[in-house]
């Protein structure tokens, strides 16, 4: 459990500072802990995922988790109710997940596994899973097609239950 909510951490967290700025003026939006903090605060909690793509999720968890704890008690506890936040989210598109696996077949319960292993696996860079999963999207094309297009289906009704 503790890695998938690290998994959706690390996803939002990634998506927050990767949002390309509106109308070429704005920075990206941090995330909610960092509310009130100095700029150059946030300038810092930014700079940590600078030239980390071949990082994989644990040592970014890691890297994250070391820069909070040099942070104010207030930013820590921030991040603390953020995480409480990031895993009832996680546990609601879990269950959300869930209901919709149940329609699926057998073969693409199994895909779907085989699919959830991969994201959880904090050892992987995001580049990796990326990889790993187009592969195996492409192998079940190839060797199980029905299958296949119930995990696409699955995966664009709702991308966020992947994570």
């Amino acid at each position: 459990m503790r890695t998938q909510s690290i998994s959706l951490l690390f996803f939002v967290i990634g998506y927050v500072l990767c949002q390309p700025p509106m109308g070429g003026q704005q920075q990206p939006q941090d995330p909610p802990f960092l509310q009130g903090a100095s700029d150059s605060v946030k300038s810092s909690f930014r700079a940590l995922f600078e030239n980390t793509d071949n990082f994989t999720e644990k040592q970014m968890d890691d890297k994250v988790n070391a820069w909070i704890a040099q942070q104010s008690t207030t930013i820590q506890n921030q991040y603390k109710q953020f995480q409480q936040q990031m895993k009832q989210m996680k546990q609601q598109a879990q269950q959300a997940h869930q209901r919709a696996v149940q329609t699926l077949s057998s073969g693409a319960k199994q895909a779907d596994a085989d699919l959830i292993k991969i994201t959880d696996n904090a050892n992987l860079t995001p580049a990796q899973k990326n990889q790993q999963i187009s592969d195996y999207i492409s192998k079940l094309q190839k060797s199980n097609p029905s299958v296949a297009a119930e995990i696409q289906q699955l995966m664009q009704q709702a991308p966020q239950m992947m994570f």
